[in-house]
């Protein structure tokens, strides 16, 4: 009896393991992600563009939030292109390809400093990018002090000049992006989430 109870109980987590882990392809869900907002009209507006989730589109079976990225040089409207996310299980956020054919993780929020992992750049060139869990820290924005805030950084080995660092706040998102190459970045001016307009 006591044999069969362990059998049942191995074949249990097995399978909880299993479904933790396969959560690729599951349906899009507006699971709460506190660093990475994700609801229809949520806005970021940083130095010289702006954000939105603009809408959904199914793609693959799958459904993704649509983000609007706007870039503007001098008040106007220079390029414009669309990046498709969806939130997965335990912090994860997967973004599609440029090409929609597969999507990869982007973000994830569980991995702890020092942790890392990586995926195909976006013409599939048998590069990858690295992306490494940095120290959490406090970021300071116009003597507002946030805290909290998580930053990654990327980076594709073999080549130049394409390193940056994105940190997130809870509650807001991406709020700072620089180049570590370049020496170039954009931090968060306004923020709308969930209805809420946020100067910074």
């Amino acid at each position: 009896m006591k044999t069969k109870n362990l059998i049942l109980l191995i074949a249990t987590i097995a399978s909880l393991l299993s479904s933790c882990d396969n959560d690729k392809y599951s349906d899009f869900t507006t699971v709460p992600n506190d660093y990475f907002p994700l609801q229809i009209g949520d806005t970021w507006e940083y130095d010289d563009h702006i954000r939105k989730v603009t809408g959904t589109e199914k793609v693959n079976n799958i459904e993704y939030k649509v983000v609007t990225n706007k870039t503007y040089r001098a008040d106007t409207l220079y390029y414009s292109y669309n990046n498709y996310y969806r939130l997965g299980s335990y912090g994860k956020v997967y973004q599609l390809y440029r090409d929609k054919s597969d999507e990869f993780l982007f973000l994830n929020f569980s991995r702890r400093e020092g942790e890392s992992w990586s995926y195909e750049t976006a013409d599939r060139d048998d590069q990858k990018w690295n992306v490494e869990v940095l120290p959490e820290l406090n970021f300071t924005i116009n003597n507002h002090i946030i805290k909290n805030c998580k930053s990654f950084f990327y980076n594709v080995p073999g080549c130049a000049d394409e390193e940056h660092q994105i940190t997130f706040a809870p509650g807001v998102g991406e709020i700072h992006s620089y180049s570590t190459a370049w020496g170039i970045s954009q931090t968060i001016q306004k923020t709308k989430i969930n209805g809420i307009i946020r100067q910074f």
